[in-house]
């Protein structure tokens, strides 16, 4: 007559369905069932994708906590160990571990996220474009007039990362600073500045 395992050690045993805690045993399903399992939840995150940050956050959050919870239960009969500690553990800590990253990645890409930054330039013109730095003075971006009795208001609407930018106002084909913004350089390299925040 065999005995069960009171070490609890790694075996190919599983839970049956009628253990004491069935909602514990639908979620000690759902764990690695080997070291290789575990080896390949431990690999390096890949980059960040361009995701939404709470919706990642809550879902990151709801797996560390549940995590929590599988390993403060009832270790039940038969569960595995690694390294001395039982799998529930390294599961936590590697979520735990996971949350971390993902929050300093979800950080690095509402940084990285553009801007609607609005641009204008008053008074009277045929055509008016803005160039600059944001895309290396070679498209620029046309304003649109908007009168207003006496005088035009020109504007446009770019969309742009944080950052310091040089641009300067094409005024019916010649080269002008906006007393609106602050300038940069001197003579013909003067531009004005934009910063984005």
């Amino acid at each position: 007559m065999s005995s069960p395992h009171s070490d609890h050690s790694i075996s190919d045993s599983t839970l049956s369905p009628d253990a004491p805690s069935s909602d514990l045993a639908l979620r000690q399903s759902s764990l690695p069932s080997s070291n290789s399992d575990l080896s390949i939840s431990a690999s390096p995150l890949p980059p960040a994708a361009p995701l939404s940050g709470p919706p990642l956050r809550q879902s990151s959050r709801a797996l560390v906590t549940l995590a929590e919870e599988i390993a403060k239960s009832a270790i039940p009969e038969g569960s595995r160990k690694i390294n001395g500690k039982y799998i529930q553990s390294h599961i936590l800590s590697r979520l735990e571990a996971v949350h971390v990253k993902l929050e300093e990645q979800i950080k690095d890409v509402d940084v990285a996220q553009s801007k609607e930054v609005h641009l204008f330039w008053t008074g009277m013109a045929e055509s008016l474009q803005v160039m600059g730095t944001f895309d290396g003075w070679s498209q620029g971006e046309h304003l649109s007039p908007e009168y207003t009795g006496s005088f035009t208001k020109f504007s446009t609407t770019l969309m742009l990362r944080p950052g310091r930018y040089e641009i300067k106002f094409l005024v019916d084909g010649e080269w002008h600073l906006s007393p609106e913004y602050p300038t940069i350089g001197e003579g013909l390299m003067e531009n004005n500045l934009l910063i984005v925040e």
